[in-house]
């Protein structure tokens, strides 16, 4: 994740995110018209990646549930879950809509008041619930599968799926048309993550593998490298 956002904020696809910083005062007006151009001959665009451990499992939800309709409905609000509103709609039943504060399905002439939507959006984010919570508490309940939908919900990525997508990353900023240069520090790191970051970075020499009390040696040596090479190119 942090290589990904790193080369996200050294594209210029990310110009109109800085200009929103910069018009709500959030960073230097300094800052206008970056990142610049990947041709751009003034420009050097340098990712430093650095981690105390390695990539580990973690845990996601898959992308057509991020967002858009979650298939609850509230006779309130678009945003309000209390059961006294809450209905669950699905279009394959003759009676689809399952009416939470009773467990009973109902047909939409027996659903009174404006039928709002509650999205994904409002369970992931205004409402800040885990998957787990969500499935348990709403999305399972109509039809008593909680389980089955995590299954089909959650994305679960590796270890190697990590290293496999750090390795994608580092490639496409170290290609030609990017010529992004990559440092990359590992602090008391176990061996597999200084042999990802090792793999990550432009070259041997670009990568640092250091204890926490060497770790201003090795960011001075990096901003040294940069130097050396505005210089030189």
């Amino acid at each position: 994740m942090g290589a990904k956002w790193g080369l996200a904020l050294l594209d210029p696809a990310a110009q109109p995110v800085v200009d929103s910083l910069i018009a709500g005062s959030l960073v230097s007006s300094d800052l206008g018209g970056r990142p610049f151009s990947y041709s751009d001959q003034n420009t050097m665009k340098v990712l430093v990646l650095m981690t105390d451990g390695q990539n580990t499992r973690t845990y996601s939800t898959k992308t057509p549930y991020r967002t858009g309709e979650s298939g609850l409905i509230s006779t309130s609000s678009a945003t309000n879950l209390s059961t006294s509103y809450l209905y669950y709609y699905d279009p394959s039943r003759s009676s689809p809509y399952y009416k939470f504060s009773d467990g009973k399905w109902y047909a939409a002439n027996k659903v009174s008041g404006t039928k709002y939507p509650i999205t994904y959006e409002t369970l992931w984010g205004d409402k800040k619930y885990t998957l787990q919570y969500a499935l348990n508490t709403y999305l399972g309940k109509p039809r008593n599968n909680a389980s089955s939908l995590y299954t089909e919900m959650a994305e679960q990525a590796e270890f190697s799926d990590k290293d496999t997508n750090l390795q994608t990353v580092c490639t496409a900023a170290k290609h030609r048309d990017r010529n992004v240069l990559i440092f990359t520090i590992a602090v008391d790191a176990p061996a597999e993550g200084k042999t990802v970051l090792r793999n990550c970075a432009t070259a041997p020499a670009y990568a640092w593998s250091v204890t926490a009390a060497e770790l201003d040696t090795a960011f001075a040596g990096i901003a040294s490298a940069i130097n050396s090479l505005r210089l030189t190119n």
